[in-house]
């Protein structure tokens, strides 16, 4: 029950070696793990060579690692302490107290985990708890996928609109269902590879490739179409994506079960990239890209607190970055209040107000849309330029050590058909269907 407790760890280490009970179960303030014996010891070997290894992973790689990087209160810290440097000084700057206000930043829910013969559904399922049918494994995808999954927010959700519904927020509807919840093990994996484990070769993971996110926009530069003379658009294995005829729809518009997730998921990851180095708004410069993630869900709790009523809103809302935003009765919320704001609007308007740079560049890549509204809330917020659109040329390889410092940046124009990826390849080239 407390892992910082050597005491503690040497008894759970008597008992599992000297008895024959078939359950484990570990306990902090904010996770509770309930495994089969097997599903803990199978864990052990490698990287992990003892008991002690893999509690120590499973606190330090597994649920500080989520936690911090939502921006939470870790166990046996305060939130001070628990947040990044550059995190902890930007918020500060920019919104005060409340980025220390424990009851913002602490998951109250106690989330549980089943380790056990089979899930509730697949080979892993979300919810809480939240089942899985393989051994613990604290830096594996599954294992801190899942947990994402349980902090994921409508207002950090990439969504998706019809053109005539940008400005009707009740025409947007998420589609991150599976990916918004991947940075969580994808910065774990990127975290143990380089930071933890000081490695220096590069580390692959299949879940996503950028190289789509490139053929996605390249089709519409070069106006890709089938032998009929339709307009089709490619991914990066010259397959056609959907029957939508650009990026703001083939991409986007099915909501099938992880349909386009690494396409989607490149929405976040491109956006960590562009953002590590930058100053922020406040003066601070983002040592770690990925620490984006976490000022964004930060400022969206920010934003929850003073959204609730008229009064907090008025008082507040301008320092949040959303003073064109009335409470209510503005003609893109569809009858809501300021407090349904989808995701992109939301997004958008947050990176404007973090950084001082307008980011809609970054959603006309992807095929985002966003209220005009948001748009000239952006233009009001970015006193510090614009983000240059384009992408760091990765495929399925995450990044390196130093993040986009090491990395290839593509400028991307829908006036330029010609560009190469890699110097060599274009969804152009692809046979047309």
């Amino acid at each position: 029950m407390d892992f910082s407790n050597p005491t503690e760890i040497a008894a759970f280490n008597d008992r599992i070696q000297n008895t024959e009970l078939p359950h484990v179960d570990l306990r902090t303030d904010g996770a509770e793990q309930h495994l089969r014996r097997d599903r803990f010891l199978n864990a052990i070997g490698g990287d992990v060579p003892d008991v002690n290894a893999l509690l120590n992973s499973i606190i330090d790689d597994h649920i500080n690692s989520v936690y911090t990087l939502a921006g939470l209160k870790i166990q046996g810290k305060s939130l001070s302490e628990s947040l990044p440097a550059d995190v902890l000084a930007a918020c500060k700057g920019l919104f005060g107290g409340d980025c220390i206000d424990n009851s913002l930043h602490t998951r109250t829910i106690v989330q549980h985990a089943n380790y056990d013969q089979n899930a509730q559904c697949g080979a892993g399922c979300s919810g809480n708890p939240w089942d899985a049918a393989w051994n613990i494994d604290p830096t594996g995808w599954g294992d801190n996928h899942e947990l994402g999954h349980n902090l994921q927010t409508n207002r950090l959700n990439v969504q998706y609109a019809a053109a005539s519904d940008s400005d009707n927020w009740a025409g947007y509807s998420s589609r991150a269902g599976e990916n918004s919840n991947n940075i969580f093990p994808y910065v774990v994996k990127w975290k143990t590879h380089y930071l933890r484990d000081g490695n220096t070769d590069t580390v692959t993971d299949g879940h996503m490739n950028h190289k789509d996110l490139f053929y996605v926009f390249m089709s519409d530069a070069a106006g890709t179409k089938d032998t009929r003379g339709k307009r089709v658009v490619f991914g990066a294995n010259c397959k056609v994506l959907d029957a939508g005829e650009d990026r703001y729809t083939a991409p986007w518009a099915s909501n099938d079960y992880a349909v386009h997730n690494g396409y989607r998921m490149a929405f976040y990851i491109q956006m960590a990239l562009k953002a590590h180095g930058i100053t922020l708004n406040d003066g601070t410069t983002l040592e770690n890209g990925f620490n984006l993630f976490t000022l964004l869900y930060q400022h969206n709790r920010i934003f929850g607190k003073y959204a609730n009523n008229v009064s907090d809103w008025e008082a507040n809302r301008s320092k949040l970055g959303f003073s064109q935003f009335p409470f209510d009765a503005n003609s893109v919320y569809s009858g809501k209040t300021v407090r349904d704001i989808p995701g992109n609007d939301f997004m958008l308007v947050s990176l404007s107000q973090l950084t001082g740079k307008d980011w809609r560049s970054h959603f006309d890549m992807l095929g985002l849309r966003y209220s005009s509204l948001a748009a000239a809330q952006t233009t009001a917020n970015a006193t510090s330029g614009v983000m240059p659109m384009g992408m760091y040329q990765l495929e399925t390889e995450l990044p390196p050590a130093n993040m986009s410092r090491g990395l290839t940046f593509i400028p991307l124009s829908l006036n330029e058909g010609t560009t190469l990826w890699k110097g060599a390849n274009s969804p152009s080239q692809c046979a047309k269907p």
